[in-house]
């Protein structure tokens, strides 16, 4: 591709950037700030909107880590099969236009112009929700389920947010099935602080006389899914029981492996995106899609083969090509950093040297995530915080913690500026590995977005 074409890229991709944090700017604007669990402010604005989340089938992904890279191939899946579909999944990681695709592409900026001057006539007219409005993923929500409404797909995958049962994406209907990915801590403060407590959060979007499917991750949840299948008279699958996952080989290039079912031996799956997580991640959403065949008859083993063959799930165990070459992964909670600690041994040799660069939000054990870290035995630990995030811990903080848990010998370095983190992390000319935050991976995708056009246009 000539010099020209590319600028014209960039600078479209500049464009539609401005256009999503303008109108992310102004949802924010007209939303409660933080984190409300409940369904009333979200159920009145969209009986105002039409109920735009009726009537279009729906697979809901919840859980904690994997929802969505499970969701993505889901969706991969289907369109390899030929149905028009929908996928809603969050956070973004440079703008929120990336939360909605519709075919596999996003949205229109045009089309979100239109239906957010539609939420926002909406939100004026009525008192309640004037007084008391909707957050700003509720706002999204019920955004990008009026647009689905008006693209009217065969099928919609629906990444819930936070939780499962009070979590605006649970009012859709119909769901044709609840997939719930491995479940682990997080969010205590707003699902429970016992791992059975938040199992039950996320189980609760089981809909009676249903279908689901979970990942049987972890196996002391197992027992709580199937008393409640029982008592909904849901059909419940669990992927570690009634499916197998074997002669997996892992490399730089992704993953391939085998999939038997009760009905089926799906052989030499593909998928490009790296880490052992993703075999059972991309095993879930195939195996649930398999289930599904009964009301998606086109859904083929060729079907399921190409669609896990095509998906792409961005900041997550993502190489970028740079020089030193970059490993950005969103992991921001014990489990998802010990499964990337996991991937990474199995990916590299054990003499192997690389630098970490970290941030994450103060609400995280980062105590936790940095004592993983340290078992992988960095050449430089570089730490940061987030630009313009408040929820972002100090570095000077994690630099306190982190000489606490890592050994001797691994410097540990703190910059305030994260720009210039970013460049220290570079100097050693080892491969860095970025992580503890999809946030701050979203950040650094912008950033070198930026660099790069201000290259080009150079």
């Amino acid at each position: 591709m000539d010099r020209k074409k590319l600028d014209e890229l960039e600078i479209i991709s500049k464009k539609r950037a401005d256009f999503f944090n303008y109108l992310e700017s102004r949802l924010i604007n007209i939303s409660s700030p933080g984190v409300r669990p409940g369904l009333k402010r979200i159920s009145r604005l969209l009986a105002s909107l039409g109920n735009p989340h009726l009537g279009i089938p729906a697979v809901h992904v919840v859980g904690t880590n994997g929802k969505g890279s499970t969701a993505a191939s889901l969706s991969a899946i289907f369109f390899a099969s030929g149905y028009r579909t929908a996928l809603y999944t969050s956070p973004h990681l440079i703008h929120m236009g990336e939360r909605l695709k519709i075919n596999e592409q996003m949205v229109a900026e045009e089309k979100w112009s239109d239906h957010f001057k539609r939420l926002d006539a909406a939100l004026k007219e009525d008192g309640r929700l004037k007084s008391d409005p909707p957050t700003l993923f509720e706002l999204i929500t019920a955004l990008s389920l009026s647009i689905m409404a008006e693209e009217m797909p065969d099928v919609a995958i629906v990444e819930a947010g936070l939780g499962g049962r009070l979590d605006a994406t649970n009012l859709i209907n119909p769901v044709a099935m609840s997939v719930i990915t491995s479940i682990a801590m997080d969010h205590e403060s707003f699902l429970g602080d016992t791992i059975f407590k938040i199992g039950e959060e996320k189980f609760a979007v089981l809909r009676p006389h249903g279908r689901a499917f979970f990942s049987g991750e972890p196996e002391e949840l197992v027992p709580l899914f199937k008393a409640l299948c029982d008592r909904l008279d849901v059909s419940g699958h669990v992927l570690s029981e009634d499916w197998r996952v074997k002669n997996v080989r892992s490399s730089h290039n992704g993953n391939e492996y085998d999939l038997v079912g009760p009905d089926v031996e799906l052989v030499n799956l593909v998928t490009h995106l790296l880490g052992l997580h993703q075999v059972k991640n991309t095993a879930l959403a195939a195996s649930s899609a398999w289930e599904l065949k009964s009301q998606f008859p086109n859904v083929t083993e060729k079907s399921i083969k190409e669609g896990l063959h095509d998906v792409k799930w961005p900041g997550r165990l993502e190489w970028v090509d740079e020089n030193p070459p970059l490993l950005l992964d969103g992991a921001h909670n014990p489990h998802g950093m010990a499964s990337l600690a996991k991937s990474l041994k199995a990916l590299f040799a054990e003499e192997a040297q690389f630098v970490i660069l970290f941030a994450v939000m103060r609400d995280k054990d980062y105590r936790t995530l940095l004592t993983i870290l340290s078992g992988l035995n960095p050449k430089s630990l570089v730490l940061t915080a987030v630009p313009s995030l408040e929820r972002s811990a100090r570095p000077e903080e994690l630099f306190r913690v982190a000489k606490e848990v890592f050994c001797g010998g691994v410097q540990i370095e703190a910059y305030n500026d994260a720009e210039e983190a970013y460049h220290r992390a570079r100097r050693f000319g080892l491969p860095v590995l970025c992580c503890g935050s999809l946030y701050f991976v979203g950040w650094l995708k912008s950033y070198l977005e930026r660099v790069h056009y201000g290259r080009l246009s150079a």
